[in-house]
């Protein structure tokens, strides 16, 4: 129970950072997003309005960034946590307000059992 708890506090934690923080540019997109998907009655719709959501978390600040958040999403999605982790810590380093590069770690290290770094995770990252 604890550990879900965990995880439910990273992804609310990790929602607010993005929705509050100014790094990417689109803080009132995503808050008339959300308020969208609060009222929504329609599956389909709801769908399209998480994917339109999920386009702007995963939108990197720079092709950079962007290059380097896809090569830990592939490792992470590979098994090839070692490096995932590598890319993800280079990526908070290199632009430390960006927040999936933030819930992509967190993600990671839960996907690892280590729930102890993910909670620490949360709150460097909140």
């Amino acid at each position: 129970m604890k550990v879900q708890n965990i995880f439910s506090i990273c992804a609310v934690l990790i929602m607010l950072v993005c929705i509050d923080a100014e790094c990417d540019g689109r803080k009132q997109e995503l808050t008339e997003l959300f308020a969208q998907l609060k009222i929504t009655r329609s599956t389909l719709e709801s769908r399209e309005i998480e994917n339109q959501i999920w386009s702007i978390w995963m939108t990197s600040p720079d092709s950079e960034s962007q290059e380097i958040i896809d090569n830990g999403t592939a490792a992470m999605q590979s098994g090839d946590f070692k490096r995932a982790l590598y890319l993800f810590d280079k990526l908070i380093d290199r632009v430390p307000a960006y927040a999936e590069a933030w819930n992509k770690r967190a993600t990671l290290y839960f996907l690892m059992d280590k729930y102890v770094l993910n909670e620490d995770n949360c709150i460097i990252g909140s």
